[in-house]
């Protein structure tokens, strides 16, 4: 009796030690989650780094914001956003260009149209951009300029709706690194290229944003003041990426595909990161 007394005691004695234990063990567990939940970002910065298409997914070494992890972005329609646009097609123009010690001469520039998609703060944006030439540039290799008023129109889609915006756009001199810029609720923006290939000159559209001052006439980068298209040579996208394609001469938009991933549509993916890559930011 004594003893079958002693071995219920001892077994009672073991189950207790074990639950509490376990319960010890649990409360670890579940302190360690919470630790997880609350731990504040490694790196914050004051630039944000949105995801410019659904499936990009973000590098171990990408710098993120709490907004840019928690955004949601709903509004994307990638097929039916180019249809409210009324896409005109690029024309040949002809100006009169000056070059040293000879007389004014006739030269034809093609219009210079682009349509891009970008996502800023969680919003989506399609912009329009028509850019008729109006002069020309004849240092060295003559280009088109666009300086006269009303030689740059351009509108912007934001949740279904179409406005027209003030922009602006230049060829980019002898290598045809083009850039443009726009207002939208008193904010200037600038869209130009990430990535710059062998010789100097750009090998795909335009590809980042890049936010402007209030002042200046955001032409250079002194009157940036965030840099959505600082990275370093062979390195991934810009933190602000954009999808820049050009009118075909027909007024066909090609598709907007992504220039820094590969696409089994089109074999000529990724366009970027340029031949050389030559970072000019």
């Amino acid at each position: 009796m004594v003893r079958t007394f002693l071995m219920l005691t001892l077994a009672w004695l073991t189950l207790a030690f074990t639950l509490s234990c376990s319960d010890e063990d649990d409360g670890q567990r579940d302190a360690g989650r919470d630790v997880e939940i609350d731990r504040p970002v490694d790196q914050v910065v004051d630039l944000p780094v949105p995801d410019l298409l659904p499936d990009d997914d973000l590098g171990p070494d990408d710098a993120v914001t709490p907004d840019s992890v928690d955004c949601q972005v709903s509004d994307w329609d990638p097929d039916g956003a180019i249809e409210p646009f009324t896409i005109r097609v690029p024309q040949e123009r002809t100006v009169m260009c000056t070059y040293p010690e000879e007389d004014p001469q006739e030269t034809a520039f093609y219009d210079q149209d682009l349509l891009c998609r970008f996502e800023y703060e969680c919003t989506w944006f399609d912009l329009y951009l028509q850019a008729t030439p109006t002069g020309c540039v004849s240092t060295g290799f003559p280009y088109p300029s666009f300086d006269e008023p009303g030689a740059v129109s351009a509108w912007i889609r934001v949740a279904g709706q179409i406005s027209p915006i003030e922009a602006t756009y230049d060829y980019g001199g002898n290598h045809h690194n083009e850039w443009l810029t726009f207002t939208l609720d008193d904010q200037r923006f600038r869209i130009a290229h990430s990535s710059i290939g062998c010789g100097g000159r750009a090998c795909a559209p335009p590809d980042c944003l890049q936010l402007c001052a209030s002042t200046g006439p955001c032409e250079a980068n002194a009157d940036v003041v965030v840099n959505g298209c600082a990275r370093e040579t062979g390195s991934g996208p810009p933190p602000l990426p954009v999808i820049c394609v050009t009118i075909n001469a027909d007024g066909s938009v090609p598709p907007l595909l992504d220039p820094w991933v590969s696409h089994p549509e089109d074999e000529y993916y990724p366009l970027l990161p340029c031949a050389c890559d030559f970072v000019d930011i």
